[in-house]
């Protein structure tokens, strides 16, 4: 018996240590399927929202570029611009040598805190006295008796150009002599002003290579360089001809600093907001390996900045200078392949070592700007894009510990039991893998394979909003997208028709509209991988707003769903200024006048934009002869959201997003939207928009 006891216990413990064994095994392999799982799940994530912020920043960079350049080329084209310019000219011949040179050169000491400032006092008479002029009166307008027609002319210019500045948000603005090279006016009054861009220490800035390239007829945007002037502050030019009479006569140049580049990608200074968490930051660097916007740590923390270069490696009189200009701009160089690779147009996301010597994982892309070869890095430190997963691995090892020691000694107990839960996880799992939806694992223990099995469900939950966000996205996408690509192939529908095949004018200005209406798609895609919700806030800037009116109605007639109907636009024969989101607005009436038409069928219906403002607002009407709705209809749409679901019946396609987002958009304006509706007779949408804020002077743009 006693022989029998002792045969049955080694069975029994062989057997328990067997079953343990195979356990412990399986739980090795769930675990580490579930991680695998789990790790692919994160990278994903951490990937798709690093390349989404790269490349709305991206886009937002170009464009924000490209406006200004086009702004610099319409402002230059002004015959008024070219008439300053020569006049301009002609007065700064008229002045004469300066009255105390010593007091001159003791400014430039001053200001420029350099040993040798003096070799930057400009050899020239008339630029020593032009300058000394701005040194009396502290940068005022000069009213020496000798500057009497330089005084003139700038009274006369001076308050447009100085407009023209802040409205789009320029350092300075300058106007150059064609014949000498000599800067006869600037805005800001600097160390420039009256000096030769031919000969002298300033022949070399990037300023003069902007100017001799701009008289060669033609708009140019030159790289970010040290500027002189700027006591070696980093700066960009703008620089276009101003043609008068079919003849050169002088360059406008717009001057712009890295701050302009650090608002769009520092994203106001809230990068945890963006989703980057305390490491993340966005930046631009050059073909030559120097940042040409800030980093993170040179607005949030310079110490530890200066810190980390020092580790890095980087040389005294670098981290001189960023320590004395807090900025990291043109400061140094960054060695790194995903630079040189996005330099020859080449974009993509890469796990490697950052600036600071920290593992980061990084998104980059080169950027569509004309003149320029920059490359934006959107980057956050593996320690924390990863630091759901790395706790992951813990716990699982903490877990799969546990599990080990708790399946060994129950297993000399009860070891048949550990099988189930092990191939209960093993089969989720596996149907996770195969892509089924909806697994989940019934394990309602309170030890280890319920924390496993807890762990599991929340993994998969996790999945689904994932596949249900992206599924709401999708939607968004497509109904956004759908009224500016209607517009295009309505266009060139239009295009087809034999009736146009004589008409040059009229196919010139289709085109002319498809190629708008294609750009305008681009700026789109930008918004949606935004999308309008309660935390937007406007990016507001000054336009006219009626020649939006005219854009968004010419487009419309033009759709091939507009053919059987006419647009009426109303109340944009004068010129009305808006400050707000320009964008955003141009979406709220298209998204209007597109649902007027929808939602109008048959043949010969009638669709009303018009445009009515005061001092304070603006009011902007379309009316329809539609279906319209009933109150219990118009109360659904205006606040649950959603459609109607008559209309749907009829085949009516949308989603009834749009109206939300036409709301959020206004009311984050601090406008509003009314609505008028009788079902069989139409509906009329009133938008009530504040005009905001206008600069003075400021040209209208649509």
């Amino acid at each position: 018996m006693r022989t029998q006891t002792r045969i049955g216990l080694k069975i029994r413990t062989r057997l328990g240590l067997l079953f343990a064994i195979v356990g412990v095994i399986a739980v090795t392999i769930t675990s580490v399927v579930n991680y695998a799982i789990a790790e692919a799940s994160v990278k994903q994530d951490v990937v798709r929202q690093l390349v989404g912020i790269r490349s709305n920043k991206a886009r937002h960079i170009e464009t924000t570029i490209r406006d200004l350049r086009h702004s610099v080329e319409v402002i230059a084209a002004n015959g008024t611009v070219a008439q300053a310019a020569k006049d301009f000219s002609a007065a700064f011949r008229t002045l004469g040598p300066p009255k105390n040179p010593a007091a001159l050169s003791d400014w430039y000491v001053k200001n420029f805190h350099t040993g040798d400032s003096t070799a930057f006092v400009p050899t020239d008479p008339n630029a020593q006295r032009l300058q000394e002029l701005f040194v009396e009166t502290n940068g005022d307008p000069p009213a020496a008796k000798d500057a009497a027609a330089y005084a003139a002319v700038y009274q006369r210019y001076h308050p447009t150009f100085e407009s023209l500045q802040t409205a789009f948000g320029l350092y300075d603005l300058v106007l150059i002599d064609a014949a000498s090279g000599r800067i006869v006016y600037s805005v800001q009054s600097e160390a420039d002003l009256g000096i030769s861009l031919r000969s002298g220490p300033y022949a070399t800035s990037n300023l003069a290579a902007a100017f001799g390239r701009a008289l060669q007829g033609r708009s140019v945007l030159v790289d970010f360089a040290r500027y002189g002037p700027g006591v070696g502050e980093p700066a960009a030019f703008i620089a276009s001809p101003l043609v008068l009479n079919g003849k050169i006569v002088g360059v406008l140049a717009a001057r712009f600093g890295p701050q302009l580049m650090d608002k769009v990608t520092s994203g106001g200074g809230n990068w945890s907001s963006e989703g980057l968490g305390d490491t993340g930051e966005t930046f631009i660097v050059g073909r030559d390996g120097a940042m040409r916007s800030d980093s993170r740590l040179a607005r949030t923390s310079l110490t530890d900045l200066l810190v980390a270069l020092h580790a890095r490696g980087l040389g005294p009189s670098q981290i001189d200078v960023v320590h004395k200009t807090h900025s990291t701009v043109l400061a140094f160089t960054i060695e790194s392949p995903t630079i040189r690779e996005a330099s020859n147009g080449q974009d993509g996301v890469v796990e490697t070592i950052g600036y600071l010597g920290e593992p980061v994982i990084c998104a980059y892309e080169p950027l569509d700007i004309s003149g320029l070869h920059w490359v934006i890095i959107c980057q956050q430190d593996q320690s924390e894009a990863y630091q759901g997963l790395y706790q992951l691995r813990d716990t699982s090892l903490l877990a799969g510990l546990g599990i080990l020691i708790a399946t060994i000694l129950a297993s000399y107990l009860v070891s048949g039991t550990f099988t189930g839960p092990l191939q209960h996880l093993t089969s989720a799992a596996q149907r996770l893998a195969r892509g089924e939806k909806g697994v989940r694992v019934q394990l309602n223990t309170q030890d280890e394979y319920g924390e496993l099995g807890r762990t599991f469900n929340y993994m998969v939950e996790n999945l689904d909003r994932l596949e249900e966000s992206a599924s709401a996205i999708r939607k968004n996408i497509v109904h956004d997208l759908k009224a500016p690509v209607t517009v295009i192939k309505g266009m060139a529908e239009t295009l087809k028709d034999p009736g146009f095949a004589e008409d040059a004018e009229l196919r010139t200005e289709m085109a002319d509209a498809i190629g708008e209406e294609s750009t305008r798609l681009l700026d789109d895609l930008q918004d949606i991988l935004v999308p309008v919700s309660r935390e937007y806030k406007p990016d507001p800037e000054d336009f006219d707003i009626s020649l939006l009116i005219e854009a968004v109605g010419r487009a419309q007639r033009n759709a091939l769903r507009a053919g059987g109907h006419k647009v009426i636009v109303g109340g944009t024969d004068r010129p009305i200024l808006v400050n707000a989101d320009r964008r955003k607005i141009r979406r709220v009436v298209e998204n209007l006048v597109g649902n007027a038409i929808k939602y109008s069928p048959g043949l010969g219906k009638r669709v009303w934009l018009e445009l009515s403002a005061d001092d304070d607002v603006v009011e902007i009407t379309v009316k329809d002869e539609g279906l319209g709705m009933t109150p219990e209809q118009l109360a659904k749409v205006l606040g649950s959201g959603g459609r109607v679901a008559e209309h749907a019946k009829l085949g009516i396609e949308g989603t009834g997003l749009g109206l939300g987002s036409v709301r959020l958009i206004l009311n984050a304006h601090g406008g509003e939207l009314r609505v008028e509706s009788e079902q069989g007779v139409g509906s009329t949408f009133r938008v009530i928009l504040p005009r905001g804020r206008v600069a003075v002077n400021q040209p209208a743009a649509s």
